[in-house]
């Protein structure tokens, strides 16, 4: 598995994409860049295996899908698809996202949990530090 060498953000609001830019710099250091996503180019651009997407649960203006999880449906079926996690409390919605193809993800009510942190370093691929 290739390691990851950058977290996209996808749909998130200014504080939601700060608190996450927070979480994933802890979890993971300098081992990775942040950017954001906002919209299909931008996406496009960052469709890889070397991209972990966060993908919000519900999405704005800008995207070609108004729910995450469909977003996440249409960019895995691509080759060479992104890795992908939805940041959604529900768990309703965690089950559905994986159905689509994302690797389990997290609620933000969890951000700075040692358990969000390990689900991060091993969706990128990141060796354990402790």
């Amino acid at each position: 598995m290739n390691r990851v060498k950058t977290v996209v953000l996808v749909g998130h609001c200014g504080a939601d994409s700060w608190s996450l830019q927070n979480a994933v710099g802890k979890a993971l250091g300098k081992e990775v860049s942040i950017i954001s996503a906002d919209d299909a180019a931008s996406m496009d651009a960052a469709a890889t295996p070397e991209h972990l997407w966060l993908v919000n649960r519900s999405l704005g203006w800008g995207y070609d899908h108004e729910d995450g999880i469909a977003l996440i449906g249409a960019y895995a079926g691509r080759e060479n698809p992104p890795r992908m996690m939805l940041v959604s409390n529900f768990a309703e919605a965690q089950e559905k996202a994986v159905e689509a193809g994302a690797l389990q993800g997290f609620g933000k009510n969890a951000l700075h949990t040692e358990a969000v942190t390990r689900a991060l370093r091993d969706a990128v691929g990141a060796e354990d530090k402790s």
